[in-house]
């Protein structure tokens, strides 16, 4: 299957990855005002990207 889908396999791997991380970073916090700041300020980050990779689409869409 991964020499099928190698490209989906990587953005699988890289998901986890970065799950895990986030994951470890809200976990390993021992303040509760620490740890919702660090979630608050990822939540705002995949936000950010997300609109970004929205805008790639639509000007991807929009040259053809």
């Amino acid at each position: 299957r991964e020499l099928k889908a190698p490209n989906i396999f990587g953005m699988i791997n890289w998901f986890n990855t970065v799950s895990r991380w986030a994951a470890t970073e809200i976990c390993t916090e021992p303040n509760v005002k620490n740890r919702t700041k660090k979630l608050s300020k990822m939540m705002e980050i995949a936000q950010v990207w997300l609109t970004c990779q929205m805008l790639i689409n639509i000007d991807r869409n929009v040259a053809y």
